[in-house]
């Protein structure tokens, strides 16, 4: 009770200094509070920034990494739809229709990144692919048998693939069943699991009334009713998920029949169909080039010595065979420029294609030359050195003057009219140059 005497008293007697005490704590508690609360908020949504935008929810990687992960190594943002009904509100509203095209997966060629119990497993599946590969029949029922019964085997990615080789050897008509198993059992799940394209057929089945834009293509069941189900292997993919050259024919042609279907005339149908069934029509009309096959082969044959695909246990092994009939691998001048001391050389793209252009122009073969700059030019639209190369082209070897005025024209203005590209666009046209100057 005293002490409560002493202080009022001490209150009474020093008000405004109490006053003044009251008001700092007061201020520094609110000030606590506010701080604490946009700390917290900025964590909150800088994360999320990061996960949405950029990294995802998670990160796979080897444990024989040099360096972990890191959100700064990022620097292409995610294209992330997290809600499909929600895209199918939005386009619904403006009469714009939506196409689903259900993922399909290379399944038969294509070995799992990684399985349960490998470590334990090694040496048996190691023989047990020799076996198979080999077509050792005894020796493949052995080390079956062993593998069926041991506790280690039942969920393993790489014995539930070498087990859908066997039963496809056997001729057996369920053999696809096995070779998905072992795709869903992979670890490192870099081809969709079965659950998420049953969820995605269920999901487009449920909602097609409710939305008349959505066009769902249910890709599995139209590649396999058309070329059964051996299709799903290095015959239209490059690895794992990505589409060959044949593949994107194949897809595209589904693509279109069904934007046909729905939205054009059926002589529209008829044109795509002999269109799509004539490879040589195809690569004119989307510029596919013998250089563009060498290098997606180059690429990848460098993305196999890396992580993950240097550390399965069941190495893949894609199909290289296309590259012996391209016409450039079977030129000696271009073998060298292709390989250095024993190893693939990949060069970048317009390093690449500024080669061979000059390779062309040096045989006087001006039509090859002139493909290449418009393959790139399709390709890169915005590039003024491409722009520039397609001006000076046509400027100095055809009578189209118009057209190599309308890509100077392109370079200038794309360059920010830099005065590099007009004094080059003034070379040739110095009238035309100094009227959009």
């Amino acid at each position: 009770m005293e002490y409560l005497k002493i202080a009022f008293r001490s209150i009474l007697r020093h008000k405004s200094k109490m006053i003044a005490i009251c008001f700092l704590v007061f201020f520094g508690t609110i000030l606590i509070i506010l701080g604490q609360s946009f700390v917290d908020a900025a964590s909150y949504w800088s994360k999320k920034a990061i996960i949405d935008n950029f990294t995802g929810d998670l990160i796979i990687y080897s444990q024989k990494s040099k360096d972990k992960p890191s959100p700064f190594s990022f620097i292409s943002p995610l294209q992330n739809i997290a809600n499909i009904e929600k895209i199918l509100k939005v386009y619904s509203k403006n009469n714009i229709p939506v196409f689903i095209i259900e993922p399909v997966c290379n399944l038969i060629d294509m070995p799992p990144f990684s399985g349960e119990n490998d470590e334990q497993l090694k040496e048996q599946i190691i023989q047990f692919m020799e076996a198979i590969f080999e077509k050792r029949t005894n020796e493949i029922t052995n080390i079956f048998d062993q593998l069926e019964t041991s506790k280690f085997a039942t969920n393993n990615a790489n014995f539930l693939f070498l087990k859908a080789i066997k039963v496809k050897q056997e001729n057996s008509s369920n053999y696809i069943n096995y070779f998905i198993k072992a795709k869903d059992m992979d670890i490192i799940p870099f081809r969709v699991k079965s659950m998420l394209v049953q969820e995605l057929n269920k999901f487009c089945l449920s909602v097609q009334g409710k939305y008349t834009n959505l066009y769902y293509i249910p890709l599995f069941d139209k590649l396999t009713n058309e070329f059964g189900e051996k299709i799903l292997g290095n015959d239209i993919f490059i690895d794992h998920v990505h589409f060959n050259h044949k593949g994107h024919i194949i897809v595209s042609r589904f693509l279109a029949e069904s934007i046909t279907e729905h939205f054009l005339p059926q002589k529209t149908l008829f044109d795509i169909h002999n269109i799509s069934t004539n490879q040589s029509r195809v690569d004119e009309l989307i510029y596919y080039l013998p250089a563009y096959e060498i290098q997606a082969f180059l690429r990848l044959a460098y993305l196999f010595m890396d992580t993950p695909y240097k550390e399965m246990l069941i190495q893949y092994k894609t199909d290289f065979s296309p590259l012996s009939n391209n016409e450039l691998i079977k030129n000696k001048h271009f073998q060298k420029v292709f390989t250095r001391e024993k190893q693939i050389i990949a060069l970048s793209t317009p390093e690449y294609v500024d080669f061979i252009v000059d390779f062309y122009l040096n045989e006087n073969d001006i039509n090859r030359a002139y493909r290449y700059l418009l393959s790139f030019n399709k390709m890169y639209p915005a590039a003024i050195g491409g722009n520039i190369n397609l001006g000076i082209f046509l400027a100095s070897r055809t009578t189209n003057n118009l057209l190599a005025i309308n890509y100077f024209t392109k370079a200038y203005l794309l360059s920010g009219k830099s005065r590099d590209v007009f004094d080059i666009f003034s070379m040739y046209f110095p009238k035309d140059a100094g009227a959009i100057k």
